[in-house]
């Protein structure tokens, strides 16, 4: 073989692979985030569609009486627990929230991480709470940007 198409052949490997590479990394962000996004909003859907809301705003706001909401166990700052705290509700566990924030007012069930904060509201009865979409009485979907999926 000629020793110019070696040559040709040669840059046309490097070409073909660094053309290559270069897709890849400019495509698997991109790829990446519109993944996330996908699982997020699927994630979105099932909380705000799937769930049973009445039964589960009893639950969050007994669950906050008993840690927080009662006078001797109230604290200014609140109360924080993660997915894994033991005093979690199994109940509350199976819908493998992020973390469970209590204050004086409400009881946040957060599903979201570092790139979208997203959850569920149950503000204390009487209070009308708010949030990006109202889901009962006092208990509201929260999301960050402010939005939310349309049903499935």
């Amino acid at each position: 073989m000629p020793k110019a198409k070696k040559t040709i052949i040669a840059a046309c490997w490097v070409v073909c692979v660094g053309g290559l590479c270069a897709f890849l990394l400019v495509c698997w962000p991109v790829v990446f985030v519109f993944g996330l996004d996908r699982i997020i909003t699927e994630k979105q859907k099932s909380i705000l569609y799937q769930i049973d809301h009445p039964s589960l705003a009893i639950l969050l706001r007994d669950f906050a009486a008993d840690q927080c909401w009662s006078v001797a166990a109230r604290s200014k700052d609140g109360a924080f627990f993660d997915a894994y705290d033991p005093a979690l509700p199994h109940a509350l566990k199976l819908l493998k929230p992020t973390s469970v924030w209590i204050d004086e007012e409400s009881i946040d069930l957060e599903f979201g991480g570092s790139l979208l904060h997203y959850g569920i509201s149950a503000f204390r009865p009487g209070l009308a709470g708010s949030g990006t979409k109202q889901l009962g009485e006092g208990l509201w979907f929260y999301s960050e940007n402010g939005r939310f999926p349309s049903k499935p």
